[in-house]
């Protein structure tokens, strides 16, 4: 038998030799497997969109936007300077479109059941039953996943039969004592702000009302530390002040209502990625006569308002002039289309003034909690 040959010499002798060649490759049975690659990373789902309504009860156009464009910023320039950085509003002075109620009655609740509903009303006074279809407030706490996630804070006790058709469902304090709010157990904070509110109902309205000062308080608690997919928040004390006739009283009402916008975008900035993906929403449910302390039907400028929008998927454009004529019943659509609500009613003109995507969806919202669209 031939000697076997390893590395070029003989193993059968001790010679010296040259060093060896290169091993020959393994056999397959032998060979190296690449490690496997590792998957890439699942993309992280975005945070749901979140939006802030703020109605400012009872205001004049020409007092949020000015009647000129020289005194445009004078009342309330942090709106303005939120809107001009990045956002919108319309119903302005110098346009040949304007933002009106729909109905001719410009009082309150109508009002607030135009905006909510996204509806005609046949409600004429501030008394009437609260809504036979849902608003938007209804549809965004179906479509939530998250207990809390939707919540109404307002001064005035009878907001709260506007704005919900199933009042128990969200989280709601309209009025300094009309609640809904187990929440408040958990949050002492929240409990105080609530006590304190109570404490001083009445001024500037009578009864129940609540003063803005302490429903900002409250809402901005909750949008801090519980972060909800739809926060409204209704201001009353312009309206109140404009009927005890305090024309003073009526400015300083709108001077804080700006500076409730001041706070709420400090307060979303120091959320970070939650902040950023919310936008607000302000507008008004009717506006007043030129003598400032009435409205109704039979003042008929009294249904000229305003709505202004920035933030998170809001086309910047500042104070301009809408391509068409706007109502209080567009805003429902607009708020869909933030939040992203499925609905068989077009998002509407006012969604695509703000630039938000209008094509008409099919409602997925049912009775049967396992087919809601969950965002």
């Amino acid at each position: 038998m031939l000697p076997r040959v390893v590395g070029g010499c003989a193993s059968l002798f001790l010679i010296a030799c040259r060093p060896s060649e290169a091993p020959p490759p393994p056999e397959p049975d032998d060979a190296v497997t690449a490690p496997e690659p590792e998957p890439e990373p699942k993309a992280v789902e975005p945070a749901p969109k979140r939006v802030v309504v703020v109605t400012i009860d009872g205001v004049r156009w020409e007092d949020v936007l000015g009647a000129t464009p020289e005194t445009s910023t004078l009342a309330m320039p942090n709106l303005h300077r939120l809107v001009k950085e990045r956002g919108a509003a319309f119903g302005g002075a110098d346009c040949p479109y304007e933002v009106r109620t729909h109905g001719s009655v410009n009082v309150s609740l109508p009002g607030y059941l135009e905006i909510f509903t996204g509806k005609p009303t046949a409600c004429t006074h501030n008394y009437c039953p609260g809504p036979d279809v849902d608003t938007f407030v209804d549809e965004a706490q179906k479509s939530s996943a998250r207990a809390g996630d939707v919540a109404v804070f307002a001064s005035w006790d009878r907001y709260g039969y506007a704005s919900a058709r199933d009042r128990k469902g969200v989280v709601m304090s309209a009025g300094a004592r009309t609640t809904t709010l187990s929440f408040a157990k958990e949050d002492a904070k929240i409990k105080s702000l609530l006590a304190f509110g109570a404490a001083h109902a009445g001024y500037p309205g009578w009864g129940d009302y609540r003063q803005d000062v302490h429903t900002a308080r409250i809402a901005l608690r909750y949008l801090e530390t519980k972060t909800p997919r739809l926060l409204v928040v209704g201001l009353g004390d312009a309206d109140e002040q404009a009927h005890r006739g305090d024309v003073a009283g009526y400015k300083r009402a709108i001077a804080r209502s700006d500076d409730f916008l001041g706070d709420l975008e400090r307060t979303l900035a120091r959320m970070g990625p939650e902040g950023e993906r919310t936008a607000v929403l302000v507008t008004t449910d009717h506006g007043r006569a030129r003598s400032l302390f009435r409205h109704g039907a039979s003042q008929p400028e009294s249904g000229r308002v305003f709505v202004a929008a920035w933030g998170a998927g809001i086309a910047s454009q500042g104070v301009a002039c809408a391509p068409e004529d706007l109502e209080l019943t567009h805003v429902a659509g607009a708020v869909r289309a933030l939040l992203e609500i499925e609905s068989a009613e077009p998002a509407g003109p006012l969604a695509e003034a703000l630039g938000l995507p209008s094509a008409s969806r099919t409602a997925l919202l049912t009775s049967d909690p396992a087919s809601r669209s969950v965002r």
